[in-house]
């Protein structure tokens, strides 16, 4: 057990987790639900959640404690981390892990500075949280480490970001929030997808260099996320003009094997985290 580390990745209404390079990837849905009449003093996280909630979703309210960029409820977010700990290393840990942990890149610093603080108050020895465009970095440093400069597209099932990356930094990013998925069909909502997407690569286009800009979108987007496999997906971002599409191995998992590779080469990462002891 000593020196323990577990890789998580926060991503919308998931939350993965891993604790070596190559190693199984745990996926929970992050959420909680509570009952109605007793409130916090009975819940259950993840997967046992939406059971519940299906079951009976009057007396289960179900909440999504890690969704937008506040985290207003911090009971629920302890009660999801600390389950996802137990999950990865077990209950019976002699030395207290490190946590590595990618979340989204417009999380506020108010945020943040409560998920170090939970980490912290269930014994985790230390806490680092990472952007998630810098977890899909260094998942592309060793996949496609021909591209030092290139376009970054995570897309989840509503929400999008864009990412420039040029020699191991992130120049400039951009999120996209919407109601209707990404892989969803029929010509309407497939039209507004693709006005989405343009909106979002112009919004990063606007704040970048335009040199490196132009050097990065000729080297092509890497598509990532649990999107990234949709045929429908594909094809708006293939239709983008000059662009050059390369599409990441084991999309869905991508970010969290990104943070696992920190775990394992921890210099990789020390240019861009946020730590609490």
């Amino acid at each position: 057990m000593l020196g323990r580390k577990v890789g998580i990745a926060i991503e919308g209404e998931v939350i993965r987790t891993c604790t070596r390079l190559g190693g199984k990837v745990v996926t929970m849905p992050a959420c909680i639900v509570r009952n109605a009449r007793l409130g916090s003093a009975r819940h259950y996280v993840g997967a046992d959640a939406l059971m519940r909630h299906a079951e009976d979703p009057e007396s289960w309210e179900i909440h999504w404690p890690l969704l937008g960029t506040e985290h207003h409820d911090r009971d629920g977010v302890y009660q999801l981390l600390r389950e996802v700990v137990i999950r990865s290393l077990g209950r019976g840990r002699v030395f207290r892990p490190e946590v590595i942990c990618a979340v989204a890149a417009d999380v506020s610093g108010s945020a943040r500075r409560q998920l170090l603080q939970v980490f912290s108050s269930f014994g985790t020895r230390t806490a680092y949280l990472v952007d998630l465009p810098v977890a899909h970095m260094l998942a592309l440093q060793k996949s496609h480490a021909h591209l030092s400069r290139y376009v970054l597209l995570d897309c989840q099932r509503t929400r999008m970001d864009c990412s420039l990356i040029a020699d191991g930094f992130v120049i400039a990013h951009a999120s996209s929030l919407g109601d209707e998925s990404v892989t969803a069909g029929g010509a309407e909502t497939g039209a507004k997808i693709s006005d989405r997407l343009h909106a979002l690569i112009s919004d990063v286009q606007n704040v970048s260099p335009h040199e490196l800009w132009d050097e990065a979108y000729a080297h092509g987007v890497v598509l990532t996320g649990t999107a990234a496999e949709e045929k429908a997906l594909q094809e708006k971002v293939s239709a983008l003009p000059g662009i050059a599409l390369h599409l990441t191995a084991d999309p869905e998992f991508h970010a969290v094997r990104g943070v696992t590779q920190a775990i394992d080469d921890w210099n990789a990462i020390k240019r861009a985290y946020v730590y609490i002891k």
